[in-house]
């Protein structure tokens, strides 16, 4: 469950077609096509590379074919924060790892307005590679990390009680002891982060995906296309980055809100 909502079909204003037609977004409008460091993505070869302030790496590359390839390394830290001590957070942390890798992943392709009222379909594919590494306290998330804590409960004004809940496009989540054992809560709730909606009660383009169903073991395309746009259009702020909706100051402060 994510804390914050937007809507995701307001940061888009690309024509998007997931192989079974062209779905419209309203919003911003979107024209050309923009690289969004100054990079030439006409040759073949990793041209564009870039460093956010919270950890993720990110490299969008032209191929020979003419697709584009994007790889983000997202980097979290993981905290037991439980009255459950026991946790083994190493092999917790390798888990989310392998199947956050086997399902934060996907091809699609959208639609690019060219000169003189023209478009052309690109074929996009999109991976994240997850680097999830154990903290034994708080003290160890410093301001701008992503951070998942471990509590006993979720439960807050804003969404009851629930499994795990995040920050949309924000930087903490936090999943129960109800949810321990399901790795799926873990990537569910990162897609939160990175700016993914539930999709309850919504069949995705593609299928039923994570982001409504924690055992499922694949994003939707719509959601392919959602991660991957920003890297390769102009969509990143000045520093060549996605920023974060910045929430709460703190892990400590998100997690006082979802555990009253």
């Amino acid at each position: 469950n994510p804390i914050k909502t937007i809507d995701p079909d307001g940061m888009m204003g690309m024509n998007f077609d997931a192989g079974g037609g062209s779905e419209g977004h309203t919003g911003e409008a979107q024209t050309g096509y923009q690289d969004s460091g100054g990079f030439n993505h006409d040759n073949d070869g990793p041209k564009n590379k870039a460093t956010s302030s919270t950890g993720i790496e990110y490299s969008s590359v032209r191929n020979k074919d003419g697709s584009i390839t994007v790889t983000l390394t997202v980097t979290a830290k993981l905290v037991n924060l439980s009255s459950y001590s026991t946790i083994d957070l190493n092999s917790l942390a390798n888990k989310i790892k392998e199947r956050g890798e086997n399902t934060l992943k996907g091809s699609t392709t959208w639609k690019r307005d060219l000169k003189n009222n023209n478009s052309k379909l690109e074929q996009i594919s999109l991976s994240i590679l997850l680097n999830i590494i154990p903290v034994k306290s708080i003290s160890e998330i410093r301001g701008n990390d992503y951070a998942i804590g471990i509590i006993d409960k979720v439960s807050s004004p804003d969404v009851g009680t629930a499994g795990g809940i995040a920050e949309l496009n924000g930087r903490y989540a936090a999943v129960g002891l109800s949810n321990l054992k399901d790795v799926g809560t873990f990537i569910h709730e990162i897609g939160h982060l990175l700016g993914l909606e539930d999709r309850y009660g919504k069949n995705g383009i593609g299928g039923v995906g994570v982001m409504f169903d924690s055992r499922s073991t694949f994003i939707t395309r719509q959601d392919v296309f959602f991660i991957a746009t920003p890297y390769i259009t102009n969509r990143l702020n000045s520093s060549g980055i996605q920023s974060p909706d910045i929430g709460e100051r703190s892990l400590k402060d998100f997690i006082d809100k979802v555990q009253k």
